[in-house]
């Protein structure tokens, strides 16, 4: 599902320039979208503009369709992500905000380090405390992003402790198909917003009911997804690289044992609340640590059976 929300005022090519509409929502089919055509020539916006004027059938039908999606959003779009399991959302934060948290970011790239992970391969990756990312801190606690996270999920949630993740995607990187793993008694909703793109890897997804989405995602957009519902992946980046921002909204502050396990890999001091680590027992190797995601046997809500052991592609 691909979502555009009024009033945000994206930056660093948001929804508005590809000419989605406001307010829109648009099912993904299995074709789904690739990178434009700015991405791969570097300006693909006049070609396609011509086209628009030489096919004047073929562009009436287009917004005809769209018209039809901007109907059926404004009956149904609240609710939309714990509805499908996940949300294509472009121009998410307000341009000022994006870009403050882009130059942030910037700042920070000489620190991203490797990342041991059973689904990412080759990515690099940077936890953020508020303390040394305040823009970044602030843009997601702010009240007009809460007011659109709580429109795409239905209920009151809350920016979570788990440390925001600063990541990049460089060539030869990409994550498998897995399922995230819950962290809270009540599943956790994930976003990841691109902060920059150059490549040519895309974002694919598998909703609740069945349908298949497939992203080149522009920066300031952000894909939304509740833990243990949508299978997803990233491909692999041939050119190019791509970075993101990983964080979670929650409902509840009740963590679940999965929370503190994932926090202990970020290398961060542990909160007050995390429980006694548990005595080894001899003759046995140490337990991996489990990362945000885990393989998953299938679409659907819950773990399904096979989860962890088998790969939904």
């Amino acid at each position: 599902m691909r979502v555009g929300l009024g009033g945000g005022g994206g930056g660093g090519g948001g929804g508005g320039a590809l000419g989605v509409p406001r307010g829109g929502t648009r099912a993904m089919g299995a074709g789904g979208r690739g990178p434009p055509a700015g991405a791969r020539r570097g300006a693909g916006g006049g070609a396609g503009a011509a086209r628009g004027a030489a096919l004047p059938a073929r562009g009436a039908a287009r917004g005809a369709a769209r018209g039809a999606a901007r109907g059926a959003a404004r009956g149904g779009r609240r609710g939309e992500v714990d509805r499908l399991g996940v949300a294509y959302v472009p121009a998410f934060l307000p341009a000022g905000e994006f870009q403050a948290v882009c130059e942030e970011c910037r700042a920070l790239r000489g620190r991203l380090g490797s990342e041991t992970n059973a689904v990412a391969h080759g990515r690099r990756v940077l936890p953020l405390e508020a303390a040394g990312a305040p823009a970044t801190y602030g843009a997601f606690r702010s009240p007009e992003t809460l007011r659109r996270v709580v429109s795409l999920v239905g209920k009151d949630v809350e920016l979570g402790e788990f440390p925001i993740e600063y990541r990049m995607y460089p060539r030869g990187s990409s994550m498998d198909w897995h399922l995230d793993e819950a962290l809270y008694a009540d599943p956790q909703y994930e976003v990841v917003l691109t902060l920059e793109n150059t490549s040519n890897s895309v974002t694919e997804w598998k909703d609740l009911e069945g349908g298949r989405g497939r992203e080149w995602t522009e920066p300031n957009s952000a894909v939304i997804i509740r833990a243990e519902t949508a299978v997803h992946r990233v491909t692999a980046v041939g050119r190019g690289e791509r970075s993101i921002l990983k964080l979670l909204y929650t409902s509840t502050d009740e963590k679940l044992d999965a929370f503190h396990e994932n926090w202990a890999r970020t290398g961060l001091p542990a909160l007050p609340d995390a429980p006694q680590k548990p005595r080894k027992a001899k003759g046995r190797p140490p337990l991996r640590p489990i990362n945000w995601g885990r393989l998953g046997g299938g679409a659907g809500r819950g773990p399904g059976k096979g989860a962890g052991k088998r790969s939904a592609g």
